[in-house]
């Protein structure tokens, strides 16, 4: 009888040995997911142990724990991780320059306009005499002041108005020989004409000789009186020469400018005090008593700064006026073409005729003219950089500063001497691009 075998036994066998043999391979792979958790634990564990924080605003603050800045108080936070790094693209690059030198901001903007503007200047000045009416009382005799009228620099004085008694032997010899004459030989009409003429060459007026003949009497003293209206002056040659001391030695503008200031040599006395005659003094033939200005015209002198030079012109119209309410029309008759030394104005003048003005009154001008063809921007598109001025240019997209060169301020506008073209694109309002914690650098490469 044959023996039957059961064919589900090995079949079974095999099912257990893949049993065991998947077993094992889910132990060896937990094995491995437990060893890769842990080195992934650790790696984790090593690198938040070398984070650093810091303060968005204040880059130096740098910690190993996340808190607050003790600067400003924000929250830190972590720095970049290696490979966190951002990609710079073209369009990041512009917004990653600083503030000091470029300014990302949607605003409105102007191109530079090139014309002629209106332009009105007002400017002070000062009443002074018409060097042109200037006249002098000199003393035709020799003698020593007896009396005299007139004690201070620009006292009014009147035609006819006695100014000072002489006591001058000349004049007083001619008198007598005058009143000799005309007793020993009055009717010698030559002689008598002869006699008037001497006394009315060392300065006697007719009803002065006049009365001597009427009275026969001759005076010790002999009045002088002032041919002219107007004002007493000190003439300006001697002002200068006491303001302007006189040196050893001078230099040309291409001599050493390291070179030591000169010592003030000396200098005559009537050079260093000019200064009216007074009682006492004796005078010399020829000598000038007073100096006279006339009052037919008075100089009116204003000063405009040097942003002005160049447009003012001879002819151009103004409106004067002086504290008293007065108000005139003029023109201006002279443009001084250099500087007095120590002075940074430009000095413009007027003549009037206007009695009321008095020498050395201060009145006021605001002068109406044109300026010269000139590129011209908006006050407001301009910001101040201390003794510079600078403009944001716009170049793709962005607002860069620049430095510019102005010149001429009137009505709201700027003129532009350099720095800027017609072409170029400027903000509207420079103010709301500046940033107040940061300075301004300026490009100067145009």
């Amino acid at each position: 009888m044959k023996k039957k075998w059961n064919n589900n036994k090995p079949r079974e066998r095999v099912d257990a040995m893949k049993a065991i043999a998947m077993m094992i391979k889910t132990r060896y792979a937990a094995l491995w997911m437990w060893a890769i958790l842990l080195v992934a634990c650790q790696a984790d564990k090593n690198s938040a142990s070398s984070d650093q924080y810091t303060c968005p605003m204040h880059p130096t603050v740098i910690t190993a724990t996340q808190g607050s800045c003790p600067v400003c108080g924000m929250d830190l936070v972590r720095k970049a991780r290696a490979g966190e790094e951002v990609v710079i693209t073209e369009a990041l690059t512009k917004r990653l320059q600083s503030p000091d030198e470029s300014v990302i901001a949607e605003m409105r903007t102007i191109k530079p306009s090139y014309g002629r503007k209106p332009l009105s200047v007002t400017t002070n000045g000062v009443v002074t005499y018409d060097t042109r009416l200037v006249h002098t009382i000199p003393a035709r005799v020799g003698g020593r002041l007896e009396k005299v009228y007139l004690r201070y620099a620009y006292q009014p004085v009147r035609k006819g108005q006695a100014v000072a008694d002489i006591y001058s032997p000349e004049m007083l010899t001619a008198q007598q020989e005058f009143l000799f004459l005309l007793k020993s030989d009055g009717g010698n009409e030559s002689l008598v004409q002869a006699a008037k003429q001497k006394l009315s060459l060392l300065g006697a007026t007719t009803s002065q000789i006049e009365n001597w003949a009427t009275t026969g009497v001759a005076s010790p003293r002999f009045t002088v009186y002032s041919p002219v209206d107007g004002y007493v002056i000190i003439p300006e040659s001697a002002a200068s020469a006491v303001s302007q001391p006189v040196t050893a030695a001078s230099t040309d503008m291409g001599g050493d400018m390291n070179a030591s200031t000169p010592t003030p040599a000396a200098m005559p006395a009537s050079a260093r005090t000019k200064e009216l005659i007074r009682v006492g003094d004796y005078v010399t033939r020829g000598q000038t008593l007073f100096t006279i200005a006339g009052t037919q015209s008075m100089r009116l002198e204003f000063s405009v700064p040097t942003q002005q030079l160049g447009i003012i012109r001879v002819g151009d119209r103004m409106k004067v006026q002086w504290s008293a309410g007065g108000e005139r029309e003029a023109r201006v008759d002279f443009v001084q073409p250099f500087y007095d030394e120590g002075d940074v104005l430009q000095k413009i003048r007027t003549y009037v005729k206007e009695p009321s003005l008095r020498i050395g009154e201060f009145v006021s001008a605001r002068l109406l003219t044109e300026s010269p063809e000139a590129l011209w921007v908006p006050r407001n598109s301009i910001t101040e950089l201390g003794g510079a001025q600078a403009v944001f240019v716009k170049t793709r997209g962005v607002f860069k500063a620049r430095e510019v060169e102005t010149g001429i301020r009137t009505n709201g506008w700027i003129e532009i001497r350099g720095g800027l073209t017609s072409s170029d694109e400027i903000a509207e309002e420079a103010a709301f691009l500046v940033d107040s914690e940061s300075f301004i650098k300026t490009d100067r490469s145009k």
